[in-house]
């Protein structure tokens, strides 16, 4: 993870209760203006989100932190996961609205920034993306720009 040349203390308290509730409280607290904040912000919501895909005609959540990309095929979108495919009938535009981690590369690719591992260009000059689990997508040249603007508004 970049560091982008500054680092900061964080104290993290562990607070354990006795009610049986399976949800996870977070609270934080920071001065209103920490640079920080906004990529805090922007982490938290990734993580609470989900959206709906389906397999084996039974409906699942999918968080959208388990999703690696979706690509679009025949009026059908498939969400990508590490190991399972699930079918939606989303559009790209509003996968691209599920957070601004969810970034074009491809007319019918969106790919979740948090799931690159690295770039490389090929030898007919395109340019590819490899997923932390191993899969490789081309980028294509008209969306360049805005995944790495995507990157550097996110510097996870």
């Amino acid at each position: 993870m970049p560091t982008l040349g500054y680092t900061y203390d964080m104290k993290i308290r562990w607070l354990t209760s006795s009610r049986s509730e399976d949800d996870i409280e977070i609270e934080i607290r920071s001065p209103e203006n920490h640079p920080q904040k906004a990529v805090l912000e922007k982490m938290l919501s990734h993580l609470e989100g989900f959206a709906i895909g389906e397999k084996n005609n039974q409906q699942f959540r999918i968080f959208y932190k388990d999703i690696y990309y979706v690509d679009y095929r025949q009026d059908q979108a498939i969400i990508h996961t590490k190991s399972e495919t699930f079918y939606s009938h989303y559009r790209l535009y509003e996968v691209e609205s599920f957070s601004s981690l969810f970034v074009r590369i491809h007319k019918s690719i969106v790919v979740n920034i948090t799931k690159i591992k690295s770039f490389r260009s090929t030898f007919n000059g395109k340019l590819e993306v490899t997923l932390l689990q191993g899969e490789n997508l081309e980028i294509s040249r008209s969306y360049v720009n805005a995944l790495k603007q995507a990157l550097k508004e996110n510097p996870l």
